[in-house]
């Protein structure tokens, strides 16, 4: 059985005045990635195991781990540093083992700031396992005037796996214009089917 549920929440305000605010942002070329993997361990708690990868002066989300215990953990994402700027480039590949149950949470959102022209991505690669479990309750990523961000998602299913992710997109802060998303979602099933 594939079970996909996904919760797109949309907010936007309108424009009521516009302010301009010039700040300068250091070079921050390069992809980060983090690689979240989670199996379970022979008669004890489930095995997380997490690494970064990339240019250490560059932003990542760190994998904290806050429970974990039989066929079971929790794991939250954390920024390691002020996240989205220009020349980001955020990758994220999970992979959870047979039959074992992950929890994400992120402690805040995530704001993409005004680009300056430039762009940002965020790659999210996600593969449950035969009967697996992942629940990702994520915080609103707020796409800012100025912001020009491409983000992508690729799941693959294992036969009986369960995959509920909350995204929030909130289209502009109070009062201002948005930028620009290209958001895309890939789900394949055990079969390979989309």
């Amino acid at each position: 059985m594939l079970t996909i549920t996904t919760t797109t929440t949309t907010t936007w305000t309108r424009t009521m005045c516009t302010r301009t605010m010039t700040t300068l942002l250091p070079d921050r070329a390069g992809l980060r990635r983090t690689r979240l993997r989670v199996d379970a361990a022979s008669g004890g708690r489930a095995r997380v195991l997490a690494t970064t990868s990339g240019d250490s002066a560059r932003p990542c989300l760190r994998a904290v781990i806050q429970d974990s215990r039989p066929g079971y953990a929790r794991v939250a994402l954390v920024p390691d540093g002020a996240l989205l700027l220009a020349d980001d480039a955020i990758g994220l590949d999970i992979k959870v083992g047979t039959a074992v149950r992950l929890d994400l949470v992120e402690p805040g959102g995530t704001v993409a700031y005004n680009m300056r022209g430039g762009e940002a991505s965020w790659d999210v690669t996600i593969e449950l396992g035969a009967g697996s479990r992942l629940t990702w309750a994520g915080e609103p990523f707020v796409l800012s005037a100025g912001a020009r961000v491409r983000r992508s998602t690729e799941v693959t299913l294992g036969a009986g796996a369960r995959l509920a992710v909350r995204e929030t997109v909130v289209l502009g802060r109070h009062q201002e214009r948005i930028g620009a998303l290209d958001q895309r979602w890939t789900a394949r099933g055990p079969d390979g089917a989309e």
